[in-house]
């Protein structure tokens, strides 16, 4: 009997599963994450033999390093740019330097409703000033893309076949997520219709 009512339990568990309808938040798109890092020097020097003495003889070094990420429910993007010294050569000490940051992102609170919490902040900080400077911002926001998803755009064609009468029956969900992969490794279609 403890047999029975186990395979009925599981088969019974088996059929809601499979009988529920695709969510179009069961394509979940690959995480983007790119981060690049920039180093440039520059070097000058000018002796004019008119005059006593060296005229210019500075370098500068600069250094930014981009980072984003993007997921499906946080979009975030940081900068770290634009650190620069000057170098002056032989004794190599930093005559000025500037640091600056910022980041920002983006996170909805549900899966189901376009609510999403926002933030980011800005700080910089030069050498000889007394204090770093700092901004930060908060808020709410409501909106969301629509129909921009891959399995989106896979069930506007399901709509579309249907109504051209192409197909009779509605698409398997097995059917809708491989369209929507195929889809998905596309740069970008002009219309859905493509």
């Amino acid at each position: 009997m403890k047999w029975a009512t186990l395979v009925l339990g599981v088969l019974l568990i088996g059929v809601v599963t499979f009988g529920t309808p695709l969510s179009l938040c069961s394509y979940h798109s690959p995480q983007t994450s790119l981060t690049d890092l920039k180093l440039s020097m520059s070097y000058r020097y000018f002796d004019n033999p008119a005059v006593p003495g060296v005229e210019v003889n500075s370098g500068k070094l600069r250094q930014t390093r981009p980072q984003l990420l993007a997921a499906l429910r946080l979009s975030r993007l940081r900068v770290h740019s634009v650190r620069e010294r000057v170098y002056r050569p032989g004794d190599f000490a930093i005559a000025g330097g500037l640091g600056q940051g910022s980041g920002t992102f983006h996170y909805y609170l549900s899966d189901q409703t376009p609510i999403f919490g926002f933030g980011g902040s800005n700080a910089s900080y030069a050498l000889g000033q007394t204090k770093p400077a700092l901004n930060v911002s908060v808020g709410v926001g409501y909106g969301r893309f629509s129909d921009v998803t891959p399995l989106a755009k896979a069930v506007n064609i399901q709509k579309d076949l249907l109504a051209l009468g192409t197909i009779t029956d509605p698409l398997s969900n097995d059917t809708l997520m491989a369209i929507a992969k195929e889809i998905g490794k596309k740069v970008e279609y002009a219309t859905i219709k493509d």
